[in-house]
């Protein structure tokens, strides 16, 4: 089994992979060096397929504005 539960190490990917996205690969490779990362483990989930990539899940509350209100106004 290679799934990870380690909570920190997704996030650091996801980062590298976002600084992969905004900037290239040799600044996102940097990022996962400075944070700690394994290069093979980054080169790993660099090689493949974007479809075999989880998305980008936001960890924050949504923005407040794009929730309708429940109930009425007073």
């Amino acid at each position: 089994m290679d799934r990870r539960i380690d909570e920190k190490t997704a996030d650091r990917i996801n980062q590298a992979l976002l600084t992969r996205a905004a900037f290239d690969t040799p600044a996102a490779l940097r990022f996962a060096h400075l944070s700690g990362l394994a290069t093979a483990l980054v080169t790993g989930v660099f090689a493949r397929a974007p479809q075999r990539v989880r998305p980008h899940m936001a960890s924050c509350a949504p923005d407040r504005r794009t929730v309708p209100r429940r109930g009425g106004a007073a």
